[in-house]
């Protein structure tokens, strides 16, 4: 499965916005990236968020050297006057993703993912937007399954009725 912004990453406005990080220059060695203006954002720290389920994300954050009277300021970051372009890199994230694009890129794989998007997620997509069938009401394997049986019927139905009115 695909990540949310798989599709717009592979756009090429996106891979030449100069200001997209993943378009920036990575030193390894360093262990820095270097924006438009040729300054070095340095690893400052690692920093850990949690969501409101409690999933823990761990960050590297990298800051500017100096970005006082840089020409691309407006257009590379929101911060503050006086305040430096600070970045929030998540390597498992970015591993991930990185692992999807390879697996995608191959013909087979690619081939699945495309079927998928239209026979597949279109009927979830009916389900969750117009049924409104967002959550199991039971628990247990056999119920559940039981449960999403009629859901799929009832697609199925709404289908049948559709054609056999025509």
């Amino acid at each position: 499965m695909t990540f949310n912004t798989y599709r717009k990453e592979k756009k090429r406005s996106y891979k030449k916005n100069a200001f997209n990080i993943t378009n920036w220059k990575y030193d390894k060695e360093g262990d820095y990236f270097t924006c438009p203006n040729e300054k070095q954002l340095t690893f400052r720290c690692r920093s850990e968020k949690k969501d409101r389920n409690g999933f823990t994300r761990r960050f590297k954050v990298y800051e500017c050297e100096d970005c006082t009277g840089c020409p691309f300021r407006s257009q590379c970051t929101k911060a503050k006057e006086g305040n430096n372009r600070k970045i929030m890199y998540n390597e498992k994230w970015e591993q991930q993703k990185e692992m999807t694009r390879a697996l995608l890129s191959e013909e087979k794989t690619g081939e699945i993912y495309g079927r998928r998007k239209t026979d597949v997620e279109p009927v979830f997509g009916f389900l969750k937007a117009n049924l409104r069938f967002t959550r199991m009401s039971v628990r247990s394997k056999e119920k559940v399954e039981n449960e999403l049986g009629f859901a799929l019927m009832a697609v199925n139905l709404r289908k049948f009725s559709a054609m056999s009115a025509n």
